[in-house]
């Protein structure tokens, strides 16, 4: 419920009461508390500079005192400052400044958390449709920059790649009490550690009897090895689902050991040096996999003895992994991690903590807050207080980028896009400006063209292959005057898909580009086994890689998708990973379309 406002009786309104003086001679002057509420709420919610006060690149504070004196100096002579003051709650109006008030009476200032900022959003849309103040354009000039992965990592999200948790790709909120999102809670590692291992008794069962018939053909007995060929021959299921308790069900899944072609091995006893050279391809093929899949003894998943280990430990060793691997591409975060953690002590990543004053989706600070150690620093997004000391060009070298496209997305959905770039390999600033965009909250995008670099073809394909690929940042809040978005270079998502998702880490399915520009314009050009777009010869979403070589044509990244893991692009999650299920709008669970042969 609104408080009701208090009426104001100023020295106009008694002259009204004793000498009749018309309404149109008199304007009511806000107080100086009214004013600093105006003010307070015009700042937080990135309004100044505005008609009220205020210049751009000066500070927070000063636009804000700035903005009080013109509001308790105002005569009405100026409409758009008297209709901003009503919108505001500082004067009288039809609807009193209601919305204003609202935000004001928040527990957190308005932009440090969903409800304010969505609050703020309310209220600028509210002065574009009055008519009244439709035509005060409180606009921003707005750069968009991308900078390089290791710089966003370090000013943005430090404390999520130094302290990695596997956080569940289905699950954006676990406690939203709406119901109406995903909300399963589940740990990716837990919901994935089941599969280790039958795997590994699968695929060291099937390399033991290669052994074995490698044993028995240099003993002479090539007959007796046909028959335990047959009998890893058979042990491979030809075509069909593999039974859910087969321990071989997640390796037959695999498309790289799909192409072994087990089922189609030669097993003839007459030819016993064609079947020496077959059982040493399967040995050293199934060898390497258990390699590769950290399924070998004494490894992060297995202990000597060839158990799987607790998933605490496989949870802190996997960690390790992570950290080394997050220290070789440019060596961007090794330091940092390094001395964030040193700084915190040996239990960092458990009791580490965000500072108070951090404000995820709120305005930048300025460099007097950025410097204020004061326990009572304005509720500004510190993660901005960085600049950027990686340039990104060399990044655009190493993923084959040739032409860039920055712009951003309103929270309407709306897209505006500047001109292209190119060249960016040598470039230190890849910026784009725009001029009078409406404040509010906005979200960088980029479309990188380019063509995909050897390291990320699949082996074996030799051909050239073009990408489009979609790369965005954090929503944040722009601020009227000029502000600045940072989103950063694709390869942040490259190492996350590689890293995020411990099948993925580990090597079990194939590495996932960044999303394709035509799957991202629309959900039916996303190339999958859920849309059967991966089997006609084309590259649907642009990213790069076409049918068997797209990763979320792999089998294995369907069973992902029934494990709640992960969610595919331009989809919903399955209903069986809603919490609590929808009581309508579940279609029945999509056919099997997946073969393994």
């Amino acid at each position: 419920m609104i408080e009701p406002r208090p009426i104001l009786l100023s020295v106009c309104g008694l002259a009204l009461l004793g000498a009749g003086l018309t309404a149109s001679s008199c304007v009511e002057v806000p107080t100086t508390s009214e004013c600093e509420l105006a003010c307070s709420i015009a700042s937080r919610c990135g309004m100044l500079p505005s008609a009220l006060g205020g210049t751009a690149g000066a500070s927070r504070r000063a636009n804000e005192l700035e903005c009080i004196t013109r509001c308790e100096a105002s005569d009405g002579s100026s409409t758009e400052v008297d209709s901003l003051l009503v919108a505001l709650g500082a004067r009288a109006g039809d609807d009193d400044g209601e919305l204003a008030r609202m935000i004001a009476r928040l527990d957190k200032p308005p932009l440090c958390g969903p409800e304010g900022t969505d609050l703020c959003d309310d209220l600028i849309a509210q002065l574009q449709s009055e008519p009244e103040t439709s035509k005060l354009e409180v606009t921003t000039t707005l750069e968009v920059r991308m900078i390089s992965a290791g710089s966003y990592v370090t000013n943005t999200s430090l404390r999520s790649w130094c302290c990695f948790d596997y956080t569940d790709e289905v699950d954006d909120d676990p406690a939203n009490p709406m119901g109406n999102e995903p909300s399963t809670n589940l740990d990716e590692l837990e919901s994935v550690i089941e599969l280790f291992g039958p795997t590994r008794s699968c695929l060291v069962e099937l390399r033991d009897l290669a052994d074995t018939a490698i044993g028995q053909i240099q003993n002479g007995d090539a007959m007796t090895a046909g028959a335990t060929c047959e009998a890893l021959r058979t042990r491979w299921p030809s075509t069909g689902m593999v039974d859910g308790n087969d321990d071989c069900r997640y390796a037959v899944m695999s498309s790289s050991l799909r192409a072994l072609g087990l089922s189609e091995l030669s097993c003839d006893s007459s030819d016993p040096m064609e079947l020496d050279q077959a059982m040493h391809f399967v040995a050293s093929e199934l060898n390497e996999t258990i390699k590769d899949w950290e399924l070998e003894a004494d490894g992060p998943l297995v202990d000597a003895d060839g158990n799987i280990r607790d998933s605490a430990t496989i949870h802190e060793l996997i960690h390790d992994e992570i950290r080394d691997e997050l220290a070789r591409p440019h060596g961007f975060i090794e330091e940092a991690c390094e001395d964030l953690l040193g700084d915190q002590g040996t239990d960092a990543c458990e009791g580490l903590e965000a500072p108070d004053i951090k404000c995820v989706g709120g305005p930048a600070c300025s460099k007097a807050d950025c410097l204020d150690e004061d326990a009572n620093a304005p509720a500004c997004d510190t993660s901005k207080c960085e600049t950027d000391s990686f340039p990104p060009g060399r990044e655009c070298d190493l993923l084959g980028i040739e032409e860039i496209r920055l712009g951003y997305r309103t929270s309407r959905g709306l897209e505006t896009f500047g001109d292209p770039i190119t060249d960016c390999t040598g470039r230190t600033t890849i910026a784009t400006v725009f001029e009078d965009v409406r404040v509010g909250p906005l979200t960088p995008v980029a479309v990188v063209t380019g063509t995909l670099p050897q390291f990320l073809v699949p082996e074996g394909d030799h051909g050239t292959r073009t990408f489009s690929w979609v790369v965005e940042g954090n929503v944040r809040w722009a601020t009227a005057g000029q502000a600045v978005l940072e989103l950063p270079s694709p390869l942040l998502e490259f190492l996350q898909n590689g890293l995020e998702d411990p099948l993925e880490g580990l090597g079990w399915v194939a590495q996932r580009l960044p999303t394709g520009k035509a799957c991202d314009d629309e959900p039916g050009q996303c190339e999958g086994y859920f849309n059967e777009n991966c089997h006609n010869g084309i590259d649907d979403d642009g990213n790069g890689l076409a049918d068997e070589a797209e990763p979320w044509c792999d089998c294995l990244f369907e069973e992902l998708v029934d494990l709640c893991i992960i969610v595919p692009p331009g989809m919903p999650p399955p209903c069986n990973c809603m919490d609590p299920k929808p009581q309508e709008g579940c279609p029945p669970s999509l056919p099997p379309q997946c073969t393994y042969d």
